[in-house]
């Protein structure tokens, strides 16, 4: 008798308790996107904070670091034009499980197989989806449906000026190494009369700059448009380089 109570009793707790939650987000390839079948990593990023800042801010910018917001991602292996992948409550996600999303949440996905650039917001080839917000609840089982038709495309060239040149070297070692072409890429910025062949000054010194976290050789472009004649501005001197074509950026200041 105890026995059919004891199992009575169960039923009925199992009966009335709520169901776990089991979000689902599929990220779709979009068939637009053609090519090869592509191996890498989706991620997930997400923005649950308010304000205009961060209306204004694409969630794939992150990860935040004054300000962490939830990110989740899976590997991918030959996904192929047309196909999907789901991510649930078990991705490797980040503060905790994505099914303890809830409220307005803006989300984006971005499948990161390129493998020369150190961000995924400027690999080559990467694709990524527009900026959906959705609204989450803990009294369902939500689902996301995110389409990657966005291809970051390689970047050109910057355009020279007439106190900033861009260089770039193609790397025998490393391009050996990878089994693909590798370059080292510099910015230089020209000092206040290096142009100007009646300056009195003909030597400058020549700093070096090799930057990093996550900073790149654009990072000598903010001069002013020229830096010939006496009225005009000093720039900045800097030397870019990358390795592996993974970039970085620094600047300093000739005196």
């Amino acid at each position: 008798m105890r026995r059919l109570t004891w199992i009575a009793l169960t039923s009925l707790v199992l009966v009335l308790a709520p169901a776990a939650r089991a979000d689902t987000y599929t990220v779709t390839l979009d068939p637009s996107i053609g090519g090869p079948p592509v191996s890498g990593r989706v991620i997930l990023f997400f923005v649950t904070e308010t304000g205009r800042r961060w209306e204004r801010t694409p969630p794939m910018s992150g990860p935040f670091w004054s300000r962490p917001q939830p990110i989740a991602s899976i590997a991918v292996v030959g996904l192929e034009p047309g196909g999907s992948v789901f991510l649930k409550g078990s991705a490797v996600a980040f503060p905790g499980s994505l099914d303890d999303l809830e409220g307005t949440v803006r989300v984006q996905a971005i499948l990161d197989s390129d493998h020369t650039e150190r961000s995924h917001l400027t690999g080559p080839g990467n694709v990524h989806s527009a900026v959906q917000t959705v609204e989450l609840s803990a009294g369902r089982d939500d689902r996301v449906t995110l389409r990657l038709d966005r291809r970051i495309e390689p970047e050109g060239p910057p355009e020279d000026r007439e106190n900033l040149k861009w260089i770039e070297l193609r790397s025998e070692r490393l391009s050996a190494f990878y089994g693909r072409s590798v370059y080292h890429r510099a910015g230089v910025a020209l000092p206040k009369g290096y142009l100007d062949p009646a300056a009195s000054t003909r030597k400058w010194p020549a700093v070096y700059v090799i930057p990093g976290f996550g900073s790149r050789h654009h990072g000598a472009s903010p001069q002013p448009a020229s830096g010939v004649g006496e009225g005009a501005r000093q720039p900045r001197a800097a030397c870019r380089s990358i390795v592996g074509e993974r970039a970085c950026r620094g600047d300093c200041r000739l005196d």
